[in-house]
């Protein structure tokens, strides 16, 4: 914890001596986002926290806690739901003609196996609501067979089975809301000598189904997924074969028109895929897997591009899974790699949807083919990995990486916890909202609602925004959405305060109003403090990590927001009066990102804030400008300008840099986005001491 010492009293942290304030410019009672007086190691040491990628420091690798359960040695595919209700997980797998049910019993674990033997060897398995009775039911395909069986869940994982024949052999098949009625249906690919298509079964809502006729698709798909790839709220396709990818796109009816289709890489034998969010633009991307991992980013009208393949696996064998298993606000990737033995592999995302080398963990043993899965199987907030193979049968890896700041509500009925605000809580603006939710089925979207209007989304289960409010009472609610439209919501009131920080406490005491004790924010620190001395106060002082940021003479409380790097900071605000120092200090985590506040096609400038009075970083007569900006929509390139000359130029939809600027006065920042249809840009002024 060196690291996080508290800044001491030393020719460059204490009060500053005359020389040093006729250095420049007379030494005003400014914020300093940098330290005025730094040796060039400490400044690269900065430099390298804010512009580093990796969380390596703050997050620990992922590791696992695993739990293995024998099912039987034909073991295939598995789906997830709350069976029986209890607000736990629980995994229902194949296993030749049956239907193996292990219901949760609390903190990740899975009881003894019920098993369903139905009438033909069995291929795929989909769950949902196919009755609308509240309980979850079952979706298996029979290839051989030609049919399809209906297991209607009878609240304690038993199921009344029915069955219907097929024009052909079913393969994958995907569930949801197709036609936007609010009831549970499922699409199929039907193989047949006269050719294959894809089938809508419009849902009845008491468990039957309605074909509709098929649209012409390729054969003997390996996944078929259902997301939103174009912005227009109706579900659309993904159909993964071995060696190409179809894309539909829905018409809202049940309906679905070819839109596209993606060429295959060299020698590809793809064995699965997931769709998510992997750049941080509020649309789903595509992630492939099969003798590399390859990602393709989805431009929010379902075209995608193939993203250079920073990750080249020879041995990756199962579909990947997507969730920020480290925790630090970038969704990471995992799969089963067979050339190392069959072991789990993480590899880590950026948010920007480039990807660093594999770490292998878990190791699954002599797998043959895996199936992954992902749910909050012991409702600790972190994403844990639900794995099937033919050998060894269920594998659940508990994730043990981090401590998460939200926890999971209980998978039944469909819910949102919100964490942060507090209901009733007087707070700061800007302020952060984050809500996680959960449900029977799997929550595909969560929203964010300020007073009434819409103010951000997020793919997945889980959700943080900041927000600024003006001083007064608000009302914020946070909605939760499953892969069939169901919602789930929980909302607060809170009132947005931003009162002047008052010292509370004893003689020679420093209080701090804001970014509490332990918290989790984003950039910009905000810190808001205020000293209780019966002597004249000299100066008051920030120090982050030991290194002084900030300082103000002749005053009694400070509020400033400055820029900085990533991690868990030691913060420390100090008072000079005639005895001597005094302090009080606290731990901040810092996370990456600067969360985006506008709408679609903005740009938000997390630091430096408007009219920003920047620090003398004391290198060839500089000051520092921390930039920290992001932009809300698909963009693939951020500028920085000043005074009108461009000054770096970054790939991705963020930005985190520092900009020296020689000449004293005002000047002008300009963040700039730049998407396919142009540019879109922030201006704001700072001032240069």
């Amino acid at each position: 914890m060196a690291a996080l010492a508290d800044g001491g009293y030393g020719a460059t942290e204490g009060v500053p001596s005359d020389s040093n304030r006729q250095r420049r410019t007379a030494w005003r009672s400014n914020m300093y986002p940098l330290p005025r007086s730094l040796s060039s190691l400490s400044l690269s040491a900065i430099l390298l926290g804010v512009l580093s990628n990796s969380a390596s420091a703050a997050n620990p690798f992922p590791t696992f806690d695993t739990t293995r359960y024998p099912i039987g040695t034909s073991s295939t595919r598995l789906a997830i739901a709350d069976f029986n209700q209890d607000g736990w997980h629980d995994v229902a797998s194949l296993d030749g003609k049956d239907v193996v049910v292990r219901l949760g019993i609390g903190e990740g674990k899975l009881g003894n196996p019920q098993r369903t033997t139905l009438s033909g060897f069995t291929n795929f398995i989909q769950a949902g609501d196919f009755n609308g009775d509240g309980k979850s039911d079952l979706i298996v395909t029979h290839s051989v067979e030609k049919k399809i069986s209906i297991m209607l869940g009878n609240g304690d994982g038993t199921f009344s089975v029915t069955t219907r024949t097929t024009p052909g052999s079913p393969q994958v098949l995907s569930v949801g809301d197709y036609d936007k009625d609010k009831k549970a249906d499922f699409v199929v690919e039907i193989d047949d000598p006269a050719g294959s298509a894809i089938y809508f079964y419009r849902g009845n809502n008491d468990g039957t189904f309605s074909p509709s006729a098929g649209i012409p698709s390729g054969s003997n798909g390996v996944e078929l997924l259902t997301a939103d790839l174009n912005r227009d709220s109706k579900s659309d396709l993904v159909q993964v074969f071995g060696h190409s990818i179809f894309v539909y796109l829905g018409n809202g009816d049940g309906t679905f028109t070819f839109h596209a289709q993606l060429p295959a890489g060299t020698g590809r034998n793809y064995l699965g895929a997931v769709l998510a969010d992997l750049n941080k633009d509020g649309v789903p991307d595509l992630a492939l897997s099969g003798g590399a991992l390859e990602i393709w980013m989805d431009d929010g009208a379902g075209n995608f591009t193939q993203f250079p393949n920073r990750n080249p696996r020879a041995g990756v064998f199962s579909n990947p899974v997507a969730a920020d298993f480290d925790g630090d606000g970038a969704l990471d990737l995992a799969y089963l790699d067979f050339s190392t033995t069959f072991k789990l592999a993480i590899v880590r995302g950026n948010g920007f949807g480039a990807y660093f080398p594999a770490v292998f963990s878990e190791d699954y043993g002599n797998a043959g083919s895996a199936t992954l899965a992902l749910r909050d199987m012991d409702k600790d907030g972190l994403h844990d990995i639900v794995g099937l193979t033919p050998m060894n049968g269920l594998a659940v890896s508990l994730n043990r990486s981090t401590t998460a700041a939200c926890g999971t509500p209980d998978s039944y009925p469909l819910q949102v916890k919100i964490c942060r605000v507090a209901n009733g809580q007087n707070v700061w603006s800007p302020y952060v909202v984050e809500g996680v939710g959960n449900g029977p089925t799997r929550v595909v979207r969560m929203e964010v609602w300020l007073d009434g209007k819409k103010v951000d989304q997020a793919i997945g289960d889980r959700i943080l925004h900041t927000i600024n409010s003006a001083v007064g009472s608000h009302h914020v609610a946070i909605a939760a959405y499953d892969e069939f439209g169901n919602k789930g919501s929980s909302d607060i009131t809170f009132r947005v305060v931003n009162t002047p920080c008052v010292a509370s406490g004893g003689d020679r005491t420093v209080t701090i109003c804001a970014a509490a004790p332990d918290a989790t924010i984003f950039n910009p620190l905000r810190i808001q403090a205020a000293v209780q001395d019966s002597r004249p106060v000299a100066a008051m002082q920030v120090y982050v990590a030991a290194t002084k940021v900030y300082e103000a003479r002749n005053v009694r409380s400070i509020d400033f927001s400055m820029g900085t790097g990533l991690g868990p900071f030691r913060i420390t605000v100090k008072a000079w009066d005639s005895l001597g120092g005094f302090s009080k200090s606290y731990i901040l985590n810092i996370q990456s990102g600067c969360p985006t506040t506008g709408p679609f096609r903005t740009v938000t400038i997390c630091s430096p804030v408007e009219e920003q009075n920047l620090s003398f970083g004391g290198f060839g007569g500089s000051s520092f400008i921390p930039v920290f900006a992001s932009a809300n929509g698909p963009a693939h390139t951020m500028q920085a300008y000043v005074d009108g000359r461009l000054r770096s130029s970054v790939a991705g939809k963020e930005i985190e840099l520092f900009i020296g600027v020689t000449t004293s006065g005002r000047h002008r920042l300009t963040i700039k986005a730049w998407d396919k249809t142009g540019s879109f840009s922030k201006t704001i002024f700072v001032v240069a001491p």
